[in-house]
């Protein structure tokens, strides 16, 4: 459909669908009192021997109970296949579907449903985006609405007097709404194939029947013999799936819950419909629902009578003949209200009001299904569990919900009440909800909470997984098979069998992952439940229940697999989880891995200086290395870490240390007397230089630990560093000191005078010197965050600190900086302005993006760290912040690039030398060509040197001579943001070599070829965004359809190995990449310390399958390439 085909006039369509008749068709809006009256009426007049009903027709079998005397409204069909519910259709007293039901049933006249489900429910979409040149623009000036719902009630709910004009206003909005989406293209595909679906219904019935169509007034030009603004589309659709019919309730009918039904007051609406069918006075209506609303505020000790009743009706019929209006709409009535009543008072007397509202309007009428009606075998399964259990009925459930805490270890029914809980909670049946989150861990409680609920989408959810079975267990197993089909389940559907009591299930998961390579977190994940189930945090399930091969056999399997997968772990959250895990688990059970020990050591001299300060001290409480090695280590660090490269890495170091084990920190006070010695013999620049970086090294300390510390520092220094002092309470406590002085005194006691101080520990208390105006006692406050109490410098500093770090102190050394330019000036008078740049960088990173734009691009350092604080706020900031994020981004790029050119392109001397030629390609090879004709020189009589060539040699273009193409295929999931700065800047060095085409693939779980913008590595970096899944299979196989000449094609993939598809159709790529000749290269992601990290145990399949994997550096891939090119 184009935006230029003419689209028909809209006094000729309104004749058309008013006066045909074959088929007769109403058009409606869901929900609609003034539709279901007209409904009602029209077909009393019209009296048709067929109707067509806007339903999907899987509910056919449903309609005969609609019209059963002893079910009460509201009701709700639903359905869904596969463990999904996906169609959902409330019908109230007031719906023109329900109304049309039970009319027909009434009459005996033949309805049918003429839907189906393509992907979604058939909803108005009221959140449609209005242009200012399409009619519904003009219709709203007209009748000033501010959006379709609104404009529905001023022209068709407000005017409730004749039927057959009510349809007219119908068809008229209908039309308007389908003109727009047609000029704005959005006429959405599933419509279409819906109204192909119903076209087809219709043409079952002969033209001579007399017809009436009941379907959505977006709909009705669609349902015409010649059809306007449609065209036949065709499209898989669901026609037969598990459907039930179940009650609902005004409070869920209403959009403000969730529901898409673009309705809100049902309760309102079905007053309105009951006043229209008994030909009512809606002001009549209306006073009854300001009797209510008036009572509901007196309820609550608000004033509201008579007289406020009377103004609101008043002002509501004002507003009305105001916009000519028939009747008193809805808005205006609300709008009556909020002037009278809230009198402006958005949060006291505006709530109050509120709630009386939700009463009045809302209401909170339930339906009622009468026994005859079908229930599904796991409905009245569920209902005997809660009988034998001793839990309430479903009724009471709906009432009141329940809070239950259980004991499943100590009582028989909490654990029959447990397990049925669990099964229900991994099914997806919302009747009972977890309280506390329990993720998988050793450390789990032992009592769990749970709250059971009942409302009608939980009666929708248990007919729908009723296919899997007749009771709660057969549910379990059926749709634990189901999700066995996702191959990243199988960790999850472990954990489902066990806590759902599936032994036999969880066997057989078992042994899969027994037999098969799984990735580090999967080892991880499938030590820890076997470790719940040794423990006995799984109740119900035994050791016993494993099968064949012992529990101890299961565990030291996964326990070596996880073992050799730390090969690859980097400094990510996650990886390091799995790390203390895996020392902890070691220390808990008393193994002995020389294997482990032997990964420790390795990792303690790794890149990550955090993988570093966990492996010391995972050597340190596996009794390996002394605290002293570890304090010398640390030592070492902070003497080392006067430039900002090592203040970092021993940041990271405590980070790490204290993240395995801040015990050790802690208790081990012989590190900590070393560590204080080294601080204390710093001049004030040493220590100002490495502050920032100790204060954030210290950050995760707990608070446990941290008083630890500050009780030996009190022993130290003979003081206090955990007491806040305050210039407010000084004179007050000099009063109680003084006063305490003098009543010792009287009692004989010998004081001191003000120059003593005691002898103990005086060995620690050092003299300032002249280069420390921060004593040895501040500078223990500066690094843990308390206030300094010695130096006012030291409390200015503090003061700067804070602002980032927070204090520790319970209260702030002084207010805040009211603006990110004075916080800026007052660092810099403390620290250098690398530093600076640092510390503003961390605090945008938490928050406060205005902090980025007081780093200067001229005079920041770069590094790759920076660079990627800087993209991550790309999203975050504001188009001003965002073009200060570009300058300082593209100054950090440069010099990156600069600096890693001169490193590769030396790598690529004489690929990127023109080749000589004899062809004449338009410029002259100077050299070639003058060392050629050297015999031809000669010297004219001014002595000048002239040379005749009879060779003349041109430069070739080496790309076109060497043709090769380097394909980067990047892994742009989350955790992968350093890798892909590396890749793009490599990229863009690359591809400005002539004698290289380069191709820049980026994938997560879609692909996206970014080669057009390599040139460019700003803006690459710019418009790709970091996050999702892996599928590393889709990547490749992009890759593969860019080979042109396979010998002359590089292949690089840069991932973390993490595939979030099958493993098997990764390998089938790499084999059918090696199969066509060209050179494949596997390298492995970098985390921010520049650690590989990867999965081992996928990496080692892909290289099976021939793809060699490597953890290089830009210059290392860089030589390797030219190798490759230059054979």
């Amino acid at each position: 459909m184009e935006k230029t085909k003419k689209v028909p006039e809209l006094q000729t369509t309104l004749q058309l669908l008013e006066s045909e008749r074959q088929p007769f068709i109403i058009g409606i809006r869901h929900h609609s009192p003034a539709c279901a009256y007209m409904v009602e009426r029209i077909l009393e007049e019209y009296h048709p021997q067929h109707i067509l009903l806007e339903l999907p027709v899987f509910f056919r079998k449903w309609l005969p109970f609609l019209n059963d005397k002893d079910i009460q409204a509201p009701v709700a069909l639903a359905g869904g296949e596969e463990n999904r519910l996906f169609s959902f259709y409330p019908l109230a007293d007031f719906s023109p579907e329900l109304v049309a039901i039970r009319w027909a049933l009434r009459n005996n006249v033949a309805i049918e449903p003429c839907d189906c489900f393509v992907e979604r429910s058939p909803v108005e979409n009221d959140s449609y985006v209005i242009r200012n040149d399409y009619v519904l623009h003009h219709l709203l000036d007209q009748f000033s609405c501010k959006d379709f719902s609104s404009l529905w009630d001023s022209v068709v709910e407000t005017d409730s007097g004749d039927p057959w004009k009510i349809r007219r206003n119908a068809l008229r909005l209908g039309w308007a709404l389908r003109v727009d989406s047609f000029l704005d293209e959005s006429i959405d595909r599933s419509d279409l194939i819906r109204e192909t679906f119903m076209r087809q219904q219709l043409q079952k019935y002969p033209q001579q029947q007399k017809v009436v169509v009941i379907v959505g007034a977006f709909h009705a030009a669609a349902l015409l013999r010649q059809p306007l603004l449609w065209q036949e589309t065709t499209g898989k659709i669901c026609e037969d799936t598990t459907t039930s019919l179940i009650p609902y309730s005004f409070d869920l009918l209403d959009s403000r819950s969730g529901y898409p039904a673009g309705i809100r007051d049902p309760l309102w609406r079905q007053g309105v419909w009951e006043t229209l069918r008994n030909s009512g006075c809606i002001e009549d209506t209306m006073a009854k629902v300001l009797t209510q609303i008036c009572q509901a505020i007196r309820d609550e000790d608000h004033c509201a009578g008579t007289p406020d009743a009377i103004e609101i009706l008043r002002m509501a019929k004002d507003l009305s003949s105001l916009r000519s209006l028939k009747t008193i709409g809805r808005g205006e009535f609300l709008e009556a209200i909020e002037t009278c009543l809230t009198q402006g008072e958005i949060y006291g007397r505006g709530q109050i009001v509120a709630r009386a509202l939700q009463k009045a309007l809302v209401g909170e009428q339930r339906g009622f299904l009468h026994k005859r009606v079908p229930r599904s075998g796991l409905y009245a399964n569920i209902e005997q569990n809660l009988q034998i259990l001793k839990l309430p009925s479903l009724p009471q459930l709906e009432k009141q919900p329940k809070q239950l805490v259980l004991d499943p270890l100590r009582s028989s029914l909490d654990y029959k009440r447990h397990v049925f809980f669990e099964r229900l909670h991994y099914v997806g049946i919302q009747l009972v909800e977890k309280q506390t989150t329990q993720q998988i861990s050793v450390s789990s409680p032992l009592t769990s909470k749970w709250s059971i609920a009942w409302n009608p989408v939980v009666e929708a959810q248990i007919h729908t997984y009723a296919i899997n079975g007749a009771n709660i267990t057969q549910v379990c197993e059926g749709v634990l098979r189901q999700r066995q089909q996702d191959a990243n389940n199988e960790v999850y559907c472990l954990e489902f069998a066990c806590h759902c009591i599936l032994p036999q299930s969880a066997r057989k998961i078992l042994c899969k992952l027994y037999e098969t390579p799984q990735k580090l977190h999967v080892n991880h994940q499938v030590l820890i439940i076997l470790e719940k189930i040794r423990s006995g945090l799984i109740p119900g399930f035994e050791q016993s229940d494993l099968g064949e091969k012992t529990y101890e056999k299961y565990v030291q399997h996964f326990y070596e697999r996880l073992l050799a997968s730390l090969e690859g772990i980097g400094s990510k959250p996650e990886d390091l989880a799995v790390m203390k895990e895996v020392v902890q688990y070691q220390i808990r059970n008393s193994y002995e891995s020389l294997y482990l020990e032997e990964i420790l050591q390795r990792f303690s001299r790794c890149e990550s200086y955090m993988i570093r300060g966990i492996s010391h001290v995972a050597l340190v409480l596996l009794q390996q290395q002394t605290v002293a090695d570890f304090a010398h280590c640390l030592c070492s660090l902070l003497r080392e870490a006067q430039y900002i490269e090592m203040a970092k890495k021993l940041c990271d170091f405590l980070q790490g240390g204290i993240y395995l084990a801040d015990e050790l920190f802690a208790l081990q006070h012989d590190w900590l007397s070393d560590f204080f010695d080294e601080i204390e013999v710093m001049d004030d620049a040493q220590f100002l230089q490495r502050l920032p970086f100790l204060r954030q090294g210290f950050l995760p300390l707990s608070r446990t630990s941290r008083h630890e510390v500050l009780s030996w520092l009190k022993e130290r220094y003979d003081e206090d560093l955990n007491i806040v002092h305050s210039t407010r309470n000084t004179p007050q406590w000099v009063e109680q000191d003084l006063y305490a002085r003098q009543r010792l005194c009287e009692l004989g006691f010998e004081m001191p005078t003000h120059h003593e101080v005691t002898t103990r520990n005086k060995k620690h208390i050092k003299k300032t010197t002249r280069e420390q105006q921060i004593s040895p006692q501040d500078r223990c406050s500066l690094i843990f965050g308390y206030a300094p109490r010695h130096s006012g410098f030291a409390s200015q500093v503090a003061c700067c600190l804070d602002e980032l770090y927070g204090s520790q102190s319970g209260s702030p050394t002084e207010s805040g900086f009211p603006t990110i330019r004075e916080w800026k000036e007052e660092l810099q008078k403390f620290f250098q302005q690398q530093i600076c740049d640092e510390v503003l960088a961390q605090s945008a990173m938490q928050g406060r993006i205005a902090a980025i734009s007081e780093i200067n691009p001229q005079q920041v350092t770069a590094s790759i760290d920076l660079l990627e604080q800087v993209l991550s706020l790309k999203g975050a900031a504001s188009e001003k912040q965002l073009q200060h994020l570009r300058k300082l981004a593209n100054r950090i790029i440069d010099e990156l690039t600069q600096e890693l050119s001169q490193k590769i392109r030396p790598a690529f001397t004489g690929l990127s030398t023109p080749k000589p030629t004899m062809r004449n390609t338009g410029k002259i090879h100077l050299k070639k060509t003058l060392n050629a004709n050297l015999n031809n020189a000669y010297y004219d009589a001014k002595n000048r040197l002239h040379i005749v060539p009879n060779k003349i040699y041109f430069q070739n273009k080496v790309k076109k001579s060497l043709g090769w193409r380097i394909v980067l295929v990047v892994d742009i999931s989350g955790s992968m943001e350093r890798s892909v700065i590396h890749s793009a800047i490599t990229a863009s060095i690359l591809a400005r070599l002539p004698a290289l085409s380069v191709n820049f693939v980026a994938f997560n779980t879609e692909v996206i070829d970014f080669s057009e913008r390599v040139q460019d590595p700003l803006d690459l970096l710019f418009h790709v965004s970091i996050g999702g899944g892996t599928l590393i299979a889709k990547g490749l196989n992009y890759a593969r359809n860019l080979i042109e000449k396979p010998a002359q094609t590089i292949v690089v993939l840069i991932s973390d190995f993490a595939e979030g598809g099958a493993v098997s159709h990764l390998l089938h790529e790499v084999d059918a990449l090696k199969n066509t000749g060209c050179h494949l290269l596997g390298l492995a992601a970098i985390d921010n310390s520049g650690q590989p990290c990867y999965e081992t145990a996928i990496a080692e399949q892909v290289v099976s399958a021939g793809m060699p994997v490597a953890a290089l550096t830009p210059l290392e891939l860089s030589r390797w390439i030219a190798k490759k090119v230059s054979k």
